[in-house]
């Protein structure tokens, strides 16, 4: 799969097009940044409500600049170019 290169950032950087459904089958689609490095995968708080989304356990977040954050866990599923993958933290 060849992914584009989305100049809304600086540096460009590589983007692709998701479905992220919630485990009742509410779904929404959206523009993901790639970030080959990223240890977790992280969506848009807005999807908490869009998608009725409800909690599950708790991670412990360690930013780049070395700050932490407890944030829950939630169940989803995403599609990426007919792909379906799940269970990501969001």
């Amino acid at each position: 799969m060849k992914v584009p290169y989305s100049k809304k950032y600086d540096p460009p950087a590589p983007v692709v097009g998701v479905r992220v459904r919630s485990l009742g089958g509410k779904f929404v689609d959206l523009e993901a940044l790639i970030d080959s490095v990223a240890d977790i995968t992280v969506f848009p708080r807005e999807l908490l409500s869009d998608l009725e989304l409800i909690p599950g356990s708790t991670v412990l977040i360690k930013g780049y600049d070395g700050s932490t954050e407890e944030s829950y866990s939630y169940f989803i599923e995403v599609e990426i170019g007919g792909w379906l993958g799940g269970s990501l933290r969001l």
